[in-house]
């Protein structure tokens, strides 16, 4: 009797653990079921939006990329379509053989087609027109639709973006010099830019990405010679003839962009004033001045010392720029063995 109690609650606990086992895989089973159907209505659901749009489409462009462009430009739930999954028509002209083209507009493949005009009844062709792959056509806008429908959008097809440079009018620009006292032709270029261009089209060019050139004047034997030309702002020689770097003074500036792949270049003109940098203006103390040479631990001259000295009894105050130190300036005497006839200055120990 304790036996059969025993197997009976033996079987019992098998049973059971089948069942929770059972119920596991069911659950498990219908879990993912419903996740495969969730993923098949969706893909169901996921039809394509369309929208007027504007693309850039080169004529190198394969199947595969013209069916990205289109997507991208003309479906509104783009990031949901299977691009590669879309056929696309369009109602463009095509050309007989010779070039002419007479009225005959048609729905067809972006691909390219042909249409045959043919008499009535007999259905003798008398004239076939080819009508050019989307890509290789002519700027412009066309109409297009998803094939097997009747809903069309319309596409601006661009082989290239355009672009634009606006300037601004009147503007000023000052000089800027090197510590060597030289032009600094990076910085110039970079003052126009941001002082002239009001925007551009890309809006993210900078001055990196265009040129900018001046309007010059050649000069022979240092005059001009009245040949002008578009020049760096550095100068330089074209066609045999030397034109010298952008100076102060108005002058024509023409900025360029050269344009990439798939935007066109451009470029605009105006005319800009270039300004010398202010002259430090030295207020000095009334003299006359004695300074005393400065010396070294060891007896000898200590001229930067001696420089300093000078500086601070000669100069009251500095302005464009204020403040000037003495390490900031150079100090020289005139060390000229006629004072009178010619001055020869030279740094106080006479290197």
């Amino acid at each position: 009797m304790q036996k059969k109690q025993w197997f009976r609650k033996g079987m019992a606990g098998v049973l059971a653990a089948l069942m929770l086992t059972q119920s596991v895989s069911l659950t498990a089973f219908a879990a993912e079921y419903t996740e495969d159907v969730a993923a098949v209505q969706a893909e169901v659901q996921a039809e394509p939006q369309l929208q007027n749009g504007t693309a850039v489409i080169p004529s190198t462009a394969t199947k595969a990329e013209v069916k990205e462009i289109l997507c991208e430009a003309l479906v509104v739930n783009a990031d949901e379509i299977d691009a590669q999954s879309l056929e696309w028509e369009y109602y463009c002209e095509g050309e007989l053989s010779t070039g002419y083209v007479w009225d005959n507009k048609s729905w067809g493949s972006i691909e390219g087609f042909v249409t045959q005009i043919k008499i009535p009844v007999v259905g003798t062709v008398i004239a076939t027109y080819n009508h050019p792959a989307l890509k290789d056509n002519k700027d412009g806008s066309y109409q297009v639709r998803l094939a097997g429908t009747e809903t069309a959008v319309t596409l601006t097809k661009a082989a290239k973006l355009s672009s634009s440079i606006t300037l601004n009018e009147g503007c000023t620009v000052t000089l800027p010099y090197t510590a060597d006292v030289a032009v600094d032709f990076d910085a110039l270029r970079q003052k126009i830019f941001d002082t002239v261009v009001e925007s551009t089209v890309p809006a993210e060019l900078d001055v990196e990405d265009v040129t900018i050139e001046y309007w010059a004047e050649n000069v022979v034997f240092g005059k001009p010679a009245g040949t002008h030309t578009w020049m760096p702002l550095e100068g330089g020689e074209k066609n045999l003839l030397t034109y010298p770097a952008i100076s102060a003074g108005e002058q024509k500036i023409r900025i360029s962009y050269a344009g990439s792949d798939s935007v066109y270049g451009t470029s605009a003109e105006t005319t800009v004033t270039i300004a010398e940098r202010p002259q430090v203006q030295f207020n000095l103390n009334e003299g006359p001045h004695e300074v005393g040479m400065v010396f070294t631990n060891d007896q000898g001259y200590d001229y930067k010392a001696t420089a300093a000295a000078i500086y601070k009894a000669v100069v009251a105050s500095t302005e464009n720029p204020a403040n000037l130190t003495a390490d900031e300036v150079k100090v020289e005497y005139n060390a000229s063995l006629t004072p009178s006839i010619s001055k020869e200055f030279k740094p106080l120990d006479g290197s």
